[in-house]
């Protein structure tokens, strides 16, 4: 073989294994790009699912706390309806009512609010720290006045992401009877200034 023949062949045998080792890179590539793919559909895959379970567990939340606000409106609005009621069955009978009844009425009613207004913001801070002892002093003294009032209250609406939301509910309650009857408007201010039913 002549040394023309022998580079030749030389040059074609490397030319076979630049053409084997790109065909060789070539599949590596394609056996790479195809595992990088299947990794990326993959963790799309599990991204997309985590964000399914994100959104469920966003929207479980929301639905709880849209039931819960709504249970609380409700109690709330049923609580002021039957406020209003009660005012209003009580308006009948305040104005029979002497503008001197008022007025002992509200000497007595305008503590009792105060009162209990304190003791129900002191239960919503003890409902707080769960651990408290009710039965010593001084918790007790917010808690035998007020459980009676809370527990069917509690009964009706449950804690709330296990928040006791009664205390809460009488608060309003109180505030609201306060204003109907004590306040600037009242029915008891107005009656004791003659300025109702007479």
């Amino acid at each position: 073989m002549t040394a023309r023949a022998r580079v030749v062949a030389s040059s074609r045998a490397t030319a076979r294994v630049v053409r084997a080792v790109r065909t060789n890179a070539s599949e590596g590539a394609r056996t790479m790009t195809r595992r990088t793919r299947t990794r990326a559909m993959t963790t799309r895959s599990v991204t997309s699912e985590t964000e399914t379970v994100a959104e469920t567990v966003l929207a479980s939340r929301e639905r709880a706390k849209t039931t819960a606000l709504g249970a609380v409106g409700a109690l709330t609005w049923a609580t002021n309806a039957e406020a209003a009621n009660a005012a209003t069955n009580a308006l009948g009978q305040l104005s029979g009512l002497d503008p001197e009844g008022a007025k002992a009425a509200s000497a007595v009613l305008g503590p009792l609010f105060a009162v209990s207004t304190i003791l129900f913001i002191v239960r919503i801070v003890m409902t707080w720290y769960p651990s408290v002892p009710y039965t010593k002093l001084p918790w007790v003294v917010a808690y035998a006045p007020t459980e009676p009032l809370l527990k069917p209250t509690r009964a009706m609406i449950p804690p709330v992401g296990g928040v006791d939301v009664s205390p809460i509910v009488w608060v309003m309650t109180i505030s609201f009877m306060n204003e109907i009857l004590l306040g600037k408007q009242g029915l008891l201010v107005l009656l004791s200034n003659k300025q109702l039913g007479g």
